[in-house]
């Protein structure tokens, strides 16, 4: 038997056996005191036992057990998540595989405020703006969400609710230290009056990455956001927030002193967001949210002659010449000569805006109907030649509505209703719906079935996207991509049957989900002939090869999401995340040979948490992850890999208001060497220490 099998057998046998005694007793209303109501799903506020979808929530208290010192860290603890990492600072999350160095199927957010990147068609985790210490929980939808959120949002969605004024009354300063030269330092200050609040937050961070690779970061960050309610039935929610900082990026499978691999990305980002919400009746209320973000990137820019290793391109000048006498009349250029010109090896150049308008409705009929409609637009602008092709910036308008319904058809089963309808001046219209009912078969026990119907409309940089390099004088040395404004939306037709086990006496809960998702018209780059360029007549090939992004893959996933959350006693908790995910489909790539899908997602991932409570003051943590083989698009094959973290809390009360914690984490507890992505990224023991002061 695997070490996964026994691990998943043993797992669910302590289960088993803790459920079946007699440990200690909550009340039933205890059961989601600690979760709050969740909207990410159906922008109406719901229980997990109302959701039409399966759904995570990364609670306060799982966040300050799990070990995590980086964001996307914490979606370890998330069935069917994977997170991993291109370059040591270069972060990407997935659901259920079948992606690469830019996940583009999730759609992420911050307190409802979309991050979703379009210069890159993915999230650059390291720009938001905000640390782990900012965060008080998070909702993970485990399923498509398009018909509530939009196309970003294709086969899951992920909102990341930040501390508020009112949550956090005390001040923090913190302070961590640890392997690869980690030096994090966070601020945090909050203030109410009678009818405002406010919180700031300040950020330093910083490391080396990987040893032997020149990938470490740098940043500044800092957020605010303030709660204003002029009166009674109205609510005012303000924040902004800003990062500067630098990351090394390169590609991860090539020699790590290559000249050129790991050079420096940086970035200069804010945001802004309003949201006014205002209770009309006891069962109506109106919210408007506006938003902005902003994002500049910058990576160094090279001269050709130094990049080829060519002075003056003397070398390139001697091969036009002799090429224009070997093809004389049908010489295929414009010029027999070049001067330099300026390259920028590691792309990600560029600026990015979006902006948004959206008004919703939220509106209940008696005590079975609820409803949340509204309308909403957004602005994509990117200005980038190395990504685009041209010196002007390119705009995307999106408009979009939506209705969501829920339906208590009796006391015992829910129904709910999704439609999302989206009109791009780029991309054009499609339309997505989601079907789910809820019945619950015992005060315990909730069945789940929804059926989802949705569409993920090409990106601002899949429509547009061109890529050469070229001359002043016009000789194209390389062809990368061309533009191809003929693309259709990704399709998703999925099916998910769950069942939701609520564990009161235990202040916990156990999901099953089984699932199908078949993906069609999925976006990939298809290569296909193009205009001769000089980098064809070197390596001898008689056609150019350059891609297009292209409708030419298809896929189809079936599995299992297994979550339980529970705690053994007051002072035990118990987390289990575990996805068997069977993953088939090709994706055409023209005149270059077809991917299948069978290797692109793991088959087996797990994360198993556990935290003790010995005293008020100390707290212990052990988290067990695994991930089986996977082959990540544009990476090498990742073989299976298992780590145990574990970490040592110690809470000392200083005075009266002022207490100090103390935490010793240990990564990899065992130095089992991995990497996650590609060769140059090796995992071994790390170990951090920090200190928090709350005053």
């Amino acid at each position: 038997m695997s070490l996964l099998k026994k691990t998943c057998v043993r797992s669910l046998l302590t289960t088993s056996f803790l459920l079946s005694q007699d440990v200690f007793s909550y009340n039933e209303t205890d059961l989601f005191n600690d979760i709050p109501e969740i909207s990410s799903v159906s922008r109406l506020p719901q229980n997990l036992q109302e959701l039409p979808v399966s759904t995570t929530i990364i609670s306060q208290e799982m966040i300050k057990a799990s070990t995590a010192t980086d964001i996307t860290e914490l979606f370890k603890l998330v069935p069917g998540f994977q997170s991993y990492n291109p370059n040591a600072n270069k972060h990407a999350v997935s659901y259920h595989g079948n992606s690469g160095e830019f996940p583009n199927r999730l759609d992420i957010r911050i307190n409802g405020r979309p991050v979703y990147l379009a210069m890159l068609s993915t999230v650059a985790w390291n720009t938001l703006g905000i640390s782990i210490e900012d965060i008080d929980y998070i909702e993970v939808v485990r399923g498509s969400n398009v018909p509530s959120y939009g196309s970003n949002a294709l086969t899951g969605a992920i909102n990341i609710v930040t501390f508020q004024p009112l949550d956090q009354e005390s001040h923090h300063i913190s302070a961590t230290l640890g392997s690869q030269q980690t030096k994090r330092v966070n601020a945090s200050f909050s203030k109410r009056t009678d009818d405002m609040s406010i919180r700031a937050s300040l950020t330093h961070d910083q490391n080396n990455g990987f040893d032997d690779v020149n990938d470490g970061k740098q940043a500044n960050m800092g957020n605010v956001s303030l709660t204003f309610t002029p009166t009674l039935f109205d609510t005012i929610n303000i924040s902004a927030g800003f990062s500067h900082g630098y990351i090394d990026i390169g590609a991860a499978d090539d020699p790590a002193d290559e000249p050129y691999n790991y050079l420096p990305r940086e970035h200069h980002s804010h945001y802004e967001q309003l949201d006014w919400q205002r209770t009309l009746t006891d069962n109506s209320d109106i919210r408007i949210s506006v938003f902005n973000n902003y994002l500049k990137l910058n990576s160094p820019r090279i001269m050709a002659s130094e990049f080829l290793g060519d002075p003056g391109l003397a070398g390139i000048n001697g091969l036009l010449q002799q090429l224009a006498g070997l093809y004389g009349p049908a010489y295929p250029f414009p010029s027999q000569t070049v001067s330099d010109f300026a390259v920028w090896p590691a792309g990600e150049k560029g600026t990015a805006q979006s902006s948004g308008l959206e008004l919703q409705y939220t509106q209940g009929f008696g005590s079975s109907v609820n409803m949340a409609s509204g309308i909403g637009y957004r602005q994509d602008t990117v200005k980038s030649a190395v990504y685009l092709g041209q010196e002007e910036a390119i705009n995307e308008d999106l408009f979009y509505a939506f209705n969501n319904v829920e339906w208590q058809l009796s006391p015992k089963l829910y129904t709910n209703f999704g439609l999302m309808v989206e009109d791009s001046t780029i991309a054009g219209t499609a339309t997505s719906i989601r079907l789910g009912a809820n019945y619950q078969a015992s005060k315990a026990i909730t069945l789940r079935a929804a059926a989802t119907k949705a569409y993920r409309m090409p990106s601002l940089l899949e429509e547009m996207t061109q890529v050469s390099y070229q001359s002043p004088e016009g000789v194209v040395f390389d062809y990368v991509s061309m533009r191809n404004t003929n693309l259709d939306p990704e399709k998703l037709i999925s099916t998910e049957l769950g069942l939701l086990w609520a564990l009161p006496r235990y202040k916990g809960y156990i999901d099953i989900k089984l699932y199908q998702e078949k993906i069609s018209d999925g976006l990939n780059s298809y290569f296909t002939n193009s205009d001769i360029d000089l980098l064809t007549i070197v390596d001898g090939d008689s056609n150019s090869r350059v891609f297009i992004v292209k409708n030419a893959s298809h896929s189809y996933a079936k599995g299992l999401d297994l979550q339980a959350t529970f705690h053994t006693t007051p002072s035990d908790l118990v987390h289990l995340a575990y996805n068997y995910n069977r993953l088939t489909g090709i994706k055409d790539r023209g005149a270059k040979k077809n991917q299948t899908m069978d290797e692109r997602s793991p088959r087996h991932t797990l994360s198993l948490l556990y935290n003790h409570t010995f005293t008020p003051a100390i707290n212990a943590s052990l988290v067990y992850n695994y991930m089986s083989d996977v082959e990540w698009f544009d990476s090498s094959q990742v073989d299976s890999f298992s780590t145990f973290d574990s970490q040592l809390s110690f809470t000392h009360p200083l005075s009266h208001e002022q207490v100090l914690t103390t935490k010793i984490i240990v990564k990899n507890l065992f130095n089992n060497e991995y990497h996650d992505f590609g060769e140059n990224n090796l995992f071994d023991r790390r170990l951090y220490l920090t200190m928090d002061l709350s005053f």
